[in-house]
């Protein structure tokens, strides 16, 4: 999985404004991410990358292995408080019984999910903003199954990726302008 200081300096980096002399009319569709210095395609690239990198990485034997999310899961809830503990134990007995030694499931329901961000971000504007869901989703799940980051256990540092996936995601959520504003701007 990315790591939560990785993350973050892509994410410092594609919502970087733009100099004002580089400032220019975005195209319809745009982003915060494709409006800054790097142009529209550099942090195009840099999401590919991590979307397609992360759906490498769920796919790999130990993350589709039967039992391996539930198994994660057990493991984590020590140290937890109640409430998350309860939430361990509940999402590693359901995962166990409803998809026992479906693990390649799970991780090809995410990969797909990963891809969806991939593709979706070179799509039309109505395309892009599924792709962009299917992204922050990701996160959200990463971050929900990873406990929050541990924050909780007065040991955790940092929330951990999840909410920097999802930060990343909104910064890619294509513009939209309401008629008659762009006019009013300009006059």
């Amino acid at each position: 999985m990315p790591r939560g200081p990785q993350v973050g300096v892509l994410l410092a980096v594609v919502i970087w404004p733009a100099r004002q002399d580089q400032a220019r009319d975005p195209a319809p569709g745009a982003s915060v991410a494709t409006t800054g210095p790097l142009g529209p395609v550099a942090p195009r690239v840099a999401w590919a990358l991590l979307w397609a990198g992360l759906g490498y990485l769920i796919l790999q034997p130990a993350s589709r292995a039967a039992g391996s999310v539930s198994a994660m899961l057990t493991g984590m809830k020590d140290g937890e408080p109640g409430w998350i503990a309860s939430l361990d134990s509940g999402l590693a007995r359901g995962l166990a019984r409803g998809l026992a030694g479906h693990g390649t499931v799970v991780a090809i329901a995410l990969a797909i999910l990963c891809t969806a961000a991939v593709l979706g971000i070179a799509a039309p504007s109505q395309l892009a903003r599924i792709g962009v869901l299917a992204a922050a989703l990701v996160g959200l799940a990463i971050w929900v199954l990873q406990d929050f980051g541990a924050i909780f256990t007065g040991q955790g540092t940092d929330p951990n990726s999840g909410p920097l996936l999802v930060a990343i995601a909104a910064a890619f959520w294509p513009r939209t302008t309401a008629p008659g504003i762009e006019q009013a701007d300009r006059a």
